[in-house]
């Protein structure tokens, strides 16, 4: 079985934009110090793994899109062999001579704030 692992062509190095603002402010009430502080994150450029040795999924009966194969008899992960081909029950419409099938892409999507 064959692990194959590709990086997207336009792929950049992951980075974060972070951004301190605080400030603190003596209280004229018994030498009281307040204290404020803002946090922002945001991703710019996040790693994105894409699986891409997964079929088109079947809709389960709650609405959400599954990849597990519901007719193995061990759908958690077993692997058995079938002709000399490593195949997974677990992974539902896959193309059983490759196993792991990865792309790295970038993502903008990530950020926070406190």
């Amino acid at each position: 079985m064959r692990n194959v692992n590709v990086i997207s062509e336009d792929f950049e190095l992951p980075s974060i934009w972070k951004t301190n603002l605080g400030f603190d402010v003596e209280t004229p009430w018994w030498g009281v110090v307040a204290s404020a502080e803002l946090l922002l994150t945001s991703v710019e450029n996040g790693l994105f793994y894409r699986s891409l040795n997964v079929g088109p999924g079947y809709v389960g009966p709650d609405g959400r899109v599954l990849y597990w194969n519901p007719n193995s008899p061990r759908p958690f992960g077993n692997t058995t062999a079938t002709g000399g081909i490593q195949t997974n029950g677990a992974r539902y419409n896959r193309n059983a001579y490759f196993g792991d099938v990865y792309l790295l892409e970038n993502t903008s999507k990530g950020r926070a704030s406190s």
